[in-house]
């Protein structure tokens, strides 16, 4: 991933109004465990390193990104690792409720692909998502003229599920574009999350998407001390329908698992 100079100078002046700053890049290393009757999962981070890689252009293939962060299940039975994979820098995991799926969520942006990672207690990915405070909403008229003027410039995003077709009108999460030209473009189209118009952000490094305790040290009154997001996932025969949580301001919010994402 490529850091652009000139992007983050647009990208600071057009969001001073509308983002925290940020004094220093994230570079913290962390180490979460969770465990239950069956499994313990680890995750570890270490975005000094993400950095070094970035700046180096190394980080290239999944064995590189296995060096700055990753995520494993370990059997407590029979001691095996049942599945490692490098992940997205994550700083809350739960097991749902009945332990077959391990929710991880992230509230750091920067070098960060996604922000939600939902896996299966195999390993398998279920969900994964990019998340940021704006996005662009274009109806479809809009979003004709948008493909039209350009064409091949879109494929950019069209392989990391950042466009989603609503009833009316087309979202693109042009944040997460690492294209100067494109998200320029796509700003003057900006509107809060979908998802939860409470959502906060600082300029380039954290987003505070779900209740947290850093979510509440931004300005959020929290009356029972209780930094509880209750991450729940909803089926829908047998299936994963959506997760269901509390956005920063304790109000409930949804994400879809299936979403119609525009993509190659």
């Amino acid at each position: 991933m490529k850091v652009l100079f000139s992007f983050f100078l647009w990208f600071f002046a057009s969001f001073a109004n509308e983002c925290y700053a940020d004094r220093y890049a994230y570079q913290d290393s962390i180490e979460i465990k969770i465990e239950n009757e069956n499994h313990l999962i680890i995750h570890k981070h270490n975005w000094r390193i993400r950095w070094n890689q970035a700046n180096n252009n190394s980080l290239i293939t999944s064995a590189d990104s296995m060096i700055s962060s990753s995520i494993f299940c370990i059997n407590k039975h029979s001691g095996d690792t049942m599945f490692k994979y490098p992940s997205p820098a994550f700083t809350y995991i739960k097991f749902d409720k009945n332990s077959n799926y391990i929710i991880a969520c992230s509230n750091i942006n920067i070098l960060n692909p996604y922000q939600l990672c939902i896996y299966d207690i195999q390993g398998t990915i279920v969900k994964k998502r990019h998340i940021s405070k704006l996005e662009s909403r274009l109806s479809v008229i809009e979003y004709e003229i948008f493909k039209n003027r350009f064409g091949i410039q879109k494929s950019e995003i069209d392989n990391c599920n950042l466009i989603y077709k609503m009833d009316t009108c087309f979202i693109i999460d042009y944040m997460a574009i690492d294209n100067d030209t494109l998200a320029e473009y796509l700003y003057s189209f900006k509107s809060k999350n979908h998802i939860s118009s409470n959502i906060l952000g600082s300029v380039s490094n954290f987003i505070y998407w779900y209740k947290s305790e850093k979510a509440v040290s931004r300005g959020f009154y929290d009356e029972k001390n209780n930094y509880d997001p209750n991450f729940e996932i909803k089926f829908d025969k047998n299936k994963p329908y959506s997760l269901v949580f509390l956005d920063p301001r304790f109000e409930k919010a949804e994400i879809l698992i299936q979403e119609n994402t525009i993509c190659k």
